[in-house]
């Protein structure tokens, strides 16, 4: 994929994206629903809704791979022109986070407190997904070389992992357990 290409089914794919992690947060108005009904057809189709929706964040992440895959950065670029702009990125969202909580509830917050956010990742619970962008920019050459290197059946049993764990399962836990139990969630911790 050449880098001064636009493609323009990677901006449907971000909006298909988007639309469905703004779903994901909808609670009881959509995400929930499959857990406030009585009706099994229902909780069925809102279920499957729930669980389908949970594509979105790999998807991102996916457009991510397929963009800086074929490039070739050095080690010095991918560290100053990628991550360091994501590092900064959430020390100012911690930054304005810790001023609205020491100025709009007078908190009694050190400045010291934002860099132990940063550093701990015990900030704002919604930047995780910066967190997580910003491990797969530091392990960036690595998968260049294992995307390189792997075979189609590799690609496939990756999938089926992936919509075993994140799909199958979970609908398994919910019709068994209610939401009240779940499979060992370390099984799935070197997949993904």
């Amino acid at each position: 994929m050449n880098s001064k290409q636009h493609y323009i089914y990677i901006d449907f794919l971000r909006i298909f994206a988007i639309f469905w992690v703004m779903f994901n947060h909808t609670n009881t108005r959509g995400f929930f629903l499959f857990s406030i009904t009585d009706h099994p057809a229902k909780q069925l189709v809102y279920l499957f809704i729930s669980i389908f929706c949970k594509f979105a964040v790999p998807v991102f992440f996916m457009i991510s791979g397929s963009l800086l895959l074929p490039k070739s950065e050095s080690l010095e670029t991918i560290f100053r022109k990628r991550i360091l702009r994501f590092v900064m990125i959430l020390f100012v969202i911690i930054l304005l986070y810790w001023l609205y909580n020491k100025y709009r509830w007078g908190n009694p917050l050190e400045i010291s407190d934002i860099f132990k956010q940063l550093y701990t990742g015990k900030g704002p619970g919604q930047l995780w997904y910066l967190y997580s962008y910003i491990a797969i920019l530091l392990m960036l050459p690595f998968l260049k070389y294992l995307a390189e290197s792997m075979r189609g059946s590799d690609y496939l049993y990756l999938a089926f992992m992936f919509v075993l764990f994140t799909g199958i399962l979970p609908v398994i836990d919910y019709l068994l357990f209610k939401g009240e139990s779940s499979h060992a969630v370390d099984l799935r911790a070197g997949l993904f």
